[in-house]
C-alpha cells in the first residue's frame, strides 16, 4: 500500500522537475511545481499524523521495539523527535476533538501549520466550544486570509471563548523550547521556538545586533577593498546571537571583557608537540575539538585543560589560562584607545586582549608589549584562516589580509599616519 504512495510521488516529482531541469522550467511552471509539491506535503502530512497517534494509541513502537512513537521515529527514519511528538500531538487533537480540521487537513484545504494553530489554541477548557460551528468558520477564513491574520483570529476566538482569563497558547511556558545537538567538527546545530513578547523581544534584540554587525563588515569592506563582504542575514543574526551571550556573559565584571566562559578539554599526552602545540582535544564527553577550533582558544577565555596520559588516566587537571590582568588591560586602553582594527570605533571597555602570540598553539605570554585590543568581531576576524596581525618595533598593529594586501592598525580610533605598510610576499 505504502509503496505505491511512494511510487506516486516520485512519478509526481519527476513530472514537475524532470531531470531536476529546473533551470529549464518557464515561470509559471515552477510556481506550478511549487504548488503542486506544497499540496502532496500536505496530504502525506495528514496521513503521516494519522498512522502516528493509531501507532500511539496501540503503542505499538514500545511494545515491540521499547521505544516510544516519537523516539522510534527518530530513531528510525533520522529525523528530530520534537517533529514527530509535534505531528503525534495535533493528530492526536484532531482526532479526538477537531474532526472538521482534520477533514480539511485530508482534503489539503489547509496546511499542517493551520492545523497545530487550530490544536493550539483549543485548550482543554474551550476545546468543546471551539470545535463545530467556529472551528468551522476560522476553516472558512484560513484560504482568505494571510496566514498571520488568520492566527491572530484563531487566537482572537480562543481568548472570547476562554471564560478563565483568555488563554493565550503564546504564553505557554512549554511553546519556549530551545534544542542544541552537537554535530561532528564542533558544529552545534541550534533550533527553537519562542512565543509571546519572549519572541518579540529576542528578534528585536538579535536584529538591532545583527545591524550593527552588518555595519563594521561594511565598513571593513571599504577598508580592505573588498577582502570582507557582508555576510547574509540569517548569518548576521547567528553571529548577533553569539554577541549578545558575550556581552551578558561580560555584564558585571568590570575588571574583564568578552567572553569568559569556562571551558574543559581533555587532552592526550601524545597529543601535544614539543613546542606545545596541542593537535588534538575533546570535549569531557569525548566530543572532539578540532584544530582549528583548539587553535582559536586562550584569549580571553577560562580554559582548563585536562592533561591524559596514554592510559586516559589525569596527569594534570590544569589552571586557568592567564588572561589580561586589570593593570595591562587599563595599560592597553591607555595605548590602544580601543579596537586597533582601522575603521572599528569600539570603545576599550568592548574589547578583547588579543595576544599576538598565541597562548596555546605558540606559548605566548600575557605581555602588554606582545597584545592589543580587539572587538568580538575583529577579534574573530583575526583569527580566520589567511588573517594575521603582528606589531612593529612600536606595538602598533600590521594587517595582513587573505589576498596579501597589508594595513596599518589604529590607535584611539586614527589609522597611523605615513605610507601603507609593504604588501606581503
Amino acid at each position: 500500500m505504502f509503496e505505491v504512495l511512494v511510487s506516486h510521488a516520485e512519478t509526481a516529482v519527476a513530472t514537475v522537475i524532470p531531470d531536476n531541469a529546473t533551470q529549464a522550467l518557464s515561470d509559471d511552471e515552477l510556481m506550478a511545481g511549487v504548488r503542486t509539491l506544497e499540496r502532496a506535503r500536505t496530504l502525506l502530512d495528514a496521513a503521516e499524523g494519522a498512522l502516528l497517534t493509531e501507532l500511539e494509541a496501540r503503542g505499538t513502537t514500545d511494545r515491540v521495539t521499547g521505544l516510544r512513537t516519537a523516539g522510534w521515529v527518530s530513531n528510525t527514519c533520522g529525523g528530530p523527535r520534537s517533529k514527530a511528538t509535534a505531528r503525534i500531538k495535533v493528530a492526536r487533537q484532531l482526532r479526538e476533538t477537531l474532526h472538521d480540521t482534520q477533514a480539511a487537513l485530508a482534503a489539503g484545504t489547509i496546511t499542517f501549520d493551520h492545523a497545530r494553530v487550530l490544536t493550539d489554541a483549543a485548550n482543554p477548557r474551550i476545546a468543546h466550544q471551539f470545535a463545530g460551528p467556529v472551528e468551522r468558520a476560522l476553516l472558512e477564513l484560513a484560504p482568505l486570509a494571510t496566514f498571520r491574520r488568520w492566527c491572530d483570529e484563531v487566537h482572537r476566538v480562543a481568548n472570547q471563548l476562554d471564560l478563565d482569563g483568555g488563554h493565550d497558547p503564546r504564553t505557554d511556558l512549554d511553546n519556549n523550547r530551545l534544542t542544541i545537538s552537537r554535530m561532528l567538527d564542533g558544529v552545534a546545530d541550534i533550533s527553537g521556538r519562542l512565543v509571546g513578547l519572549d519572541a518579540e523581544s529576542v528578534r528585536q534584540a538579535v536584529d538591532r545586533v545583527a545591524d550593527e554587525i552588518a555595519e563594521r563588515y561594511r565598513r571593513d569592506a571599504e577598508t580592505t577593498n573588498g577582502d570582507t563582504t557582508i555576510p547574509t542575514r540569517p548569518t548576521l543574526r547567528a553571529l548577533a546571537l553569539v554577541e549578545l551571550i558575550r556581552r551578558a556573559n561580560a555584564a558585571g565584571d568590570p575588571g574583564t571583557v568578552g567572553p569568559s566562559p569556562e571551558i574543559t578539554l581533555t587532552i592526550n599526552t601524545d597529543d601535544i608537540t614539543p613546542d606545545g602545540t596541542i593537535r588534538h582535544a575533546a570535549a569531557p564527553d569525548g566530543t572532539p575539538i578540532p584544530a582549528n577550533v583548539i587553535a582559536d582558544l586562550g584569549c580571553d577565555l577560562a580554559l582548563h585543560p585536562i592533561i591524559l596520559n596514554n592510559l586516559g588516566i589525569p596527569l594534570d587537571l590544569g589552571r586557568t589560562v592567564r588572561t589580561a590582568t586589570p593593570h595591562q588591560r587599563r595599560a592597553l586602553a591607555a595605548r590602544d584607545g580601543g579596537c586597533v582594527f582601522p575603521g572599528c570605533d569600539a570603545h576599550p571597555a568592548r574589547c578583547h586582549a588579543h595576544h599576538v602570540d598565541h597562548w596555546i598553539a605558540q606559548l605566548g605570554n600575557t605581555d602588554v608589549h606582545r597584545m592589543v585590543l580587539l572587538c568580538p568581531h575583529h577579534h574573530g576576524v583575526i583569527h580566520r584562516h589567511g588573517w594575521h596581525l603582528d606589531l612593529d618595533d612600536n606595538s602598533w598593529a600590521i594587517i595582513t589580509t587573505p589576498n596579501g594586501t597589508t594595513l596599518h592598525g589604529q590607535r584611539h580610533h586614527t589609522t597611523r599616519a605615513g605610507p601603507a605598510p609593504p604588501h606581503a610576499a
